[in-house]
């Protein structure tokens, strides 16, 4: 078995390793990338985390995917929200992005809840009647 050495100095995986952990390229020795795909892929992740358009397209795709909405539209749902989660008023403690909260029967978008919220409504199977069922329970523990 061919193995290589990936040539990144910081690379951790200083062990020469097996050709399928570098990706295909067509100029370099073997016909493989001088870089494992670790490195390769974590030299993106960090171009990406500094670059505001890329991560702004990425958002953008994923939402178009999901829910069928653009970032633009994420923007004005989270200003009419005043920036923060739709049931419970507070910003999103664990992330800068509150969640899209939608119907998983029509998937249609309802607002943006904060993990939490979005967790619970989840967990009550989007069902008033259970949520009823706990308020009145809270209120009479």
């Amino acid at each position: 078995m061919i193995t290589k050495t990936c040539l990144n100095p910081d690379c951790e995986q200083t062990n020469p390793q097996s050709l399928e952990n570098f990706h295909k390229q067509s100029t370099g020795k073997h016909g493989r990338n001088a870089r494992c795909r670790v490195c390769v892929t974590q030299a993106q992740l960090d171009r990406e985390k500094t670059n505001k358009a890329t991560q702004r397209r990425r958002r953008n795709s994923h939402y178009l995917r999901e829910y069928g909405i653009t970032l633009d539209q994420y923007d004005s749902m989270l200003q009419k929200q005043n920036g923060v989660c739709g049931i419970c008023h507070k910003t999103e403690p664990r992330s800068e992005h509150l969640s899209v909260d939608h119907c998983h029967i029509t998937g249609e978008v309802r607002g943006l809840l904060c993990s939490r919220c979005n967790m619970v409504l989840g967990m009550f199977l989007d069902s008033p009647t259970l949520l009823k069922s706990a308020i009145t329970y809270l209120e009479n523990a």
